[in-house]
């Protein structure tokens, strides 16, 4: 048993708060406050204020304060804790308003849950952290205070009754918000969604548990959103209408049980080393940023890399085993302006090969586009050994403005497909010389320069 020696005022306080919110005037002793704040249920109001006239500080059973605590987190549908001086105040703003309305619940998490309950009531294993008004007759939601906190939206079942038409400009700005849930919760009565997602640069899935049915619905939502995937495994346009949001061929949102989109984790950790795997991040090292990326998506700009703005930090980068076991694999402009890479391990890991048995065939997967892949970089020497590149059909600026770079190594069975293109692939390259002795020239810088440099065949590479 433990006790804290406070200020008598404090217990007066809380006390206090508890009759101001019951409109009782009873008075309690210390071990009677966690059940009567427990019986709060918002229907009294006013009651009696007694200021507490005797000792000035005292000793206070430790066991009040938790049951107390306890007990605003019942109401609160929180874990957070609370100082006994912060009780008094706590009670005071408890909410108690039992309508039946839409509420924006923003979990610690930051999953933005949305649903319509007769009172505060969450579907989540998660405390609550702050609770919004639904602007369902149109305007700027106030959630958008903290936009930067959040990073998924849940749409609950319940939601399908508030009828909200108007949803225009609710995510805008939600810079780090990389998923929608239940969208199908809401679609129905959904007709004008204009900048619904704009700016929302880390989204990659709008998700349905049922169907949601093509419609015309006003507006262009995704403005910004460079790594929305939808259902056909592609890229949706930034400048894409809302007509689009739909599941099914050329829909945006992504049904659930036909998802066909597999994705990869990009961890990077404090002591500078880059991982693409399938697992979450480990516990074994500080893991400073992780983002997915979808298999075989070719992405059009190095910031929608997710570890873009830390890429002063990558030292060195590894290729986990069975990334690329869904589909060929687009490496575009994922190492541009990430100076300070050593090396790389796992080339051999971005080639996959199985038997299909129920079709009866082998499906091999392989790195297919290097688009701009090195763009930038102040690296003097790129290692490539183990690539196989035998399924690239485009280098298009792989090491383009590689102005440091003297060495490009790879197998000596490296060989690239015909079908292989690509201009300014060597762009700026000034410094590199092949392992032939073969020197850069601005006049030699498409595809056909990536081979090793051998008599006879001249290119950049070296073995």
């Amino acid at each position: 048993m433990t006790f804290k020696y406070l200020d008598t005022a404090i217990m007066a306080d809380i006390a206090n708060a508890v009759r101001e919110r019951n409109g009782s005037s009873r008075l309690y002793r210390p071990g009677e406050l966690a059940g009567a704040v427990l019986a709060l249920d918002g229907k009294g109001a006013g009651g009696g204020t007694h200021e507490y006239s005797g000792i000035e500080r005292g000793l206070v059973n430790d066991a009040v304060f938790k049951g107390i605590a306890s007990a605003l987190r019942l109401h609160t549908l929180s874990k957070r804790t609370y100082k006994p001086r912060d009780m008094g105040a706590a009670i005071r703003a408890l909410d108690f308003d039992a309508t039946e309305r839409p509420r924006a619940l923003l979990h610690d998490d930051g999953t933005l849950e949305l649903n319509v309950y007769a009172g505060l009531r969450t579907d989540l294993d998660a405390d609550v952290a702050c609770v919004y008004e639904v602007p369902t007759g149109g305007g700027a939601p106030a959630w958008l205070e903290a936009a930067d906190a959040i990073r998924a939206v849940d749409f609950r079942p319940s939601m399908q009754v508030a009828n909200v038409a108007d949803m225009s400009g609710w995510f805008e700005g939600c810079a780090k918000l990389v998923r929608v849930r239940g969208f199908d919760n809401v679609a129905p009565s959904l007709v004008r969604v204009d900048g619904m997602y704009a700016g929302c640069t880390w989204l990659d899935t709008i998700e349905a548990d049922f169907a949601v049915a093509q419609r015309a619905r006003a507006g262009e939502p995704f403005g910004g959103c460079m790594k929305l995937v939808g259902t056909d495994v592609a890229l949706v346009s930034e400048d894409a209408a809302g007509d689009a949001l739909h599941t099914g061929e050329h829909g945006v949102v992504v049904y659930k049980g036909a998802d066909k989109r597999r994705f990869i984790n990009a961890n990077l950790y404090s002591g500078g080393t880059l991982t693409f795997t399938l697992s979450e991040p480990t516990g074994q090292y500080d893991c400073i940023s992780t983002g997915r990326l979808c298999a075989g998506i070719a992405y059009g700009a190095p910031d929608a890399m997710p570890y873009h703005a830390l890429r002063d930090r990558v030292k060195s980068v590894q290729f986990k085993r069975g990334i690329c076991g869904y589909a060929d694999m687009s490496l575009d402009w994922w190492f541009s302006g990430c100076d300070a890479i050593r090396g790389f391990t796992g080339w051999e890991n971005l080639f996959h090969s199985m038997y299909l048995g129920d079709v009866g065939k082998l499906v091999t997967y392989r790195a297919k586009s290097m688009r701009h892949t090195f763009d930038g970089c102040a690296l003097s020497s790129i290692d490539l050994t183990g690539l196989d590149p035998a399924g690239l059909v485009d280098i298009e600026g792989c090491f383009a403005g590689c102005a440091n770079l003297r060495a490009i190594k790879a197998d000596a069975a490296w060989e690239l497909p015909g079908q292989c293109a690509g201009n300014e692939v060597f762009a700026g390259c000034a410094r590199l010389v092949g392992g032939n002795g073969t020197q850069w020239s601005e006049a030699a810088v498409g595809a056909s320069m990536a081979a090793i440099d051998r008599d006879g065949r001249p290119g950049y590479l070296s073995m």
